[in-house]
């Protein structure tokens, strides 16, 4: 058996060597197969360099064996730092763009904040001034100056305080403090101006004479206010009324037809009550008159109860006996 092996290796041997084996260094990739992009190398596949033949020019490098374009900003810093910039790479060079912000805002930190304008900024204030919300003001004399006791400060001095005697003086009604002590001012004054259409009063020993004041067609007489017409020293013509010291046409001429209790009134030409009972739909027919007194207006015969001695007799206007 050991002999028939001898001879099988030594026909091996000389094959080998005939047809120029090398069974002692073997290939190690003599039967390794790669897949595309690979090769084998000791006998491992291994990726293959597409770009080690490969030259490309100026701007270009290659990749996966093709020549493409370097990019112009790969590794560079366009960082200003200013925070209210836009900072860009664009074609290799560096564009820094500033934030813009509406009217009114401005850009802090990277944000549009809204301005803040000061109002004293361009003001300028003369001595013993401060600008305040855009306008001079008058500083306080008295804001850093320290009087001692007994004193107080004014227009920036010290001066002694004087101390008012009535400061906590309370006095009633028609009495002033004076040094202290409540008194009557008015006690010894005549404000009496003598006349009568005037109201005379003392107020803190003054006299104040007001004059009375009487409403549209009215004057003062004598201390009250009366009809100016009453004392009228015209009289009017037929068809004519006198109103607030003149002389009007009467709206009573032609005018309406009043009913019982009432009477035409020349001035507004209007019908108006003879009293309170026609005014609350009553008319009163004599002997009957209108009892306004009572809590309802009635009409009522003031002689119905009332008995006259001979030769007196009841008036029934008045419910006396006469």
């Amino acid at each position: 058996m050991r002999g028939i092996c001898s001879l099988v290796v030594l026909s091996l041997v000389a094959v080998c060597c005939f047809a120029g084996c090398d069974i002692f260094n073997p290939d190690p990739c003599n039967n390794v197969i790669c897949e595309a992009g690979f090769e084998c190398v000791e006998g491992e596949c291994v990726a293959t360099d597409l770009c080690e033949d490969v030259v490309c020019s100026n701007g270009f490098e290659c990749v996966d064996g093709e020549c493409v374009a370097l990019d112009p900003c790969e590794g560079v810093n366009c960082s200003d730092d200013d925070a209210c910039t836009t900072d860009a790479c664009i074609e290799g060079r560096c564009v820094f763009t500033d934030i813009v912000c509406t009217n009114g805002f401005e850009c802090i930190n990277g944000i549009c904040t809204e301005i803040v304008v000061d109002p004293c900024e361009d003001v300028v204030c003369s001595n013993g001034f401060a600008c305040i919300d855009g306008n001079c003001v008058a500083l306080d004399p008295c804001e850093d100056v320290v009087c001692t006791n007994g004193f107080a400060c004014v227009d920036g001095d010290c001066v002694e305080i004087v101390i008012d005697p009535c400061e906590d003086v309370v006095c009633s009604n028609g009495l002033t403090c004076v040094d202290g002590d409540c008194l009557d001012l008015c006690i010894d004054v005549d404000c009496d101006d003598l006349d009568d259409c005037t109201i005379d009063t003392c107020v803190d020993g003054e006299c104040f004479n007001d004059e009375i004041v009487c409403s549209n067609g009215y004057e003062c007489v004598v201390g009250e206010c009366i009809d100016i017409c009453v004392n009228a020293p015209f009289t009017c013509d037929p068809g004519y009324v006198c109103f607030e010291g003149e002389c009007v046409p009467s709206l009573c001429i032609g005018g309406p037809v009043c009913n019982p209790g009432f009477t035409c009134n020349e001035v507004t030409g209007e019908c108006d009550p003879n009293d309170a009972c026609a005014a609350a739909g009553f008319v009163c027919v004599p002997p009957e008159v209108c009892d306004e007194t009572a809590s309802v207006v009635r009409c009522v015969d003031l002689c119905a109860d009332v008995t006259c001695v001979l030769p007196e007799v009841c008036d029934w206007a008045t419910g006396e006996c006469l």
